[in-house]
């Protein structure tokens, strides 16, 4: 009776824990997409169920007016609950897993060229994003700069 309960406890425990990451970018305020998803704008902290748990999960940052970032959500092994695993007989892993995303994933945005940023709005008009006044604007913007 005692270890189908205990057993039930470390189910429920290992499926409830979550995995978290902070994501960053320069500058901030930049969408984030994972696996395809908007998932917000930097800063932000993600997360997800440990059932979910996958190396290499594509992810995409972007902000108007930079050159988007794609690359993957970076995993490994966390020496700290490896240790407090040994220390806690084998409590620990089996409510934190050792491996997790890294801590933090920071992402440089390049600002884009005067020419791409007219490529891109260009593309923005005709996909229809944008109004005939809101291109001007833009433009006229872009132009303006150094």
């Amino acid at each position: 009776m005692l270890s189908s309960r205990l057993v039930a406890v470390l189910i429920v425990a290992t499926i409830a824990c979550a995995h978290r990451t902070r994501i960053e970018s320069v500058p901030s305020g930049a969408s984030v997409y994972v696996a395809n998803t908007f998932v917000g704008t930097t800063p932000l902290l993600y997360s997800t169920p440990a059932t979910e748990l996958r190396d290499d999960v594509p992810i995409r940052v972007e902000r108007p007016g930079h050159m988007p970032v794609q690359d993957t959500l970076k995993t490994g092994i966390q020496a700290k609950r490896i240790v407090g695993g040994v220390f806690t007989l084998g409590l620990v892993p089996l409510f934190k897993w050792p491996r997790t995303y890294e801590p933090v994933h920071r992402f440089s945005l390049r600002p884009l060229s005067k020419e791409e940023a007219l490529a891109d709005l260009d593309a923005r008009r005709t996909s229809q994003r944008l109004t005939e006044d809101e291109y001007r604007a833009l433009r006229l913007e872009i132009l303006k700069r150094p």
